[in-house]
This record gives structure tokens, sequence and C-alpha cells, in this order.
């Protein structure tokens, strides 16, 4: 079998929010798949803050 030159492709964005008292838990999770042979991966970001973090829109 030979080795895959990926192709990723985005399907669907996950976001959770969990209060965390006086910071608020943010996660983010980007999903992709390959075109050429279905594997699939996630992009996760995580963090703490008050307000949203830029990157969680």
């Amino acid at each position: 079998m030979e080795k895959c030159e990926h192709k990723f492709v985005y399907l669907d964005t996950k976001r959770l929010r969990e209060n965390a008292g006086y910071n608020d838990h943010f996660k983010r999770i980007d999903t992709f798949f390959c075109e050429k042979c279905l594997e699939y991966i996630d992009k996760v970001q995580e963090g703490y803050a008050r307000g949203k973090p830029d990157w969680y829109l």
C-alpha cells in the first residue's frame, strides 16, 4: 500500500464552554478528513478566559 499524500478538507467544528468559576473553560474541535484515504484528524484548541478568545469564534 502506498503512503497517502493527504489532502485534508474541513468537515465540522464543535465548540464547548464550561463554567469554571472566575474563568470559563473554552474548547474548540475542528475536524478534517483526507479526500484521498478518508483519514480523519481533529485539531483541538482549549484554554481558560473571562471572555471568548479570538480562536473560539
